[in-house]
């Protein structure tokens, strides 16, 4: 069994709720439920097609999340480096990139989130 979490900050953008300790609970609460045989059937009885169409809004939103902190953070795109950088990290995030050395494995977003610190430190102008 694989269990898969994913936590979006723009979630709390509706509740205006910014409290990590709620993100802790919600973690604690889903694992809980992971080792429950009669929730993970209850999963398991939603059509494939509800479950695609979840996990596209999912990853939507993760992205426009990722989107949002570069807006914030007035990320200058026309910085060659950082578009590199942005353009690699989307593709190998959302493509689910996965690296796998002997038995270790790094899924999408990690190979991404490293790809793009490795990326950053080899472009970027000293």
């Amino acid at each position: 069994m694989q269990i898969d979490f994913v936590f979006i900050d723009s979630g709390t953008g509706g509740t205006k709720i910014y409290s990590t300790l709620i993100f802790v609970v919600a973690g604690l609460i889903a694992i809980l439920l992971g080792f429950s045989p009669k929730f993970g059937a209850l999963i398991q009885a939603i059509p494939l097609a509800v479950m695609g169409g979840v996990s596209i809004v999912v990853f939507g939103l993760i992205a426009v999340a990722g989107a949002k902190i570069w807006v914030d953070n007035k990320v200058d795109f026309s910085n060659n480096t950082n578009l590199i950088v942005a353009a690699v990290t989307l593709v190998l995030g959302t493509g689910d990139y996965t690296l796998k050395f002997g038995g270790f494995t790094l899924g999408g977003i990690g190979t991404a989130t490293f790809g793009a610190i490795l990326l950053y430190a080899i472009l970027r102008k000293r």
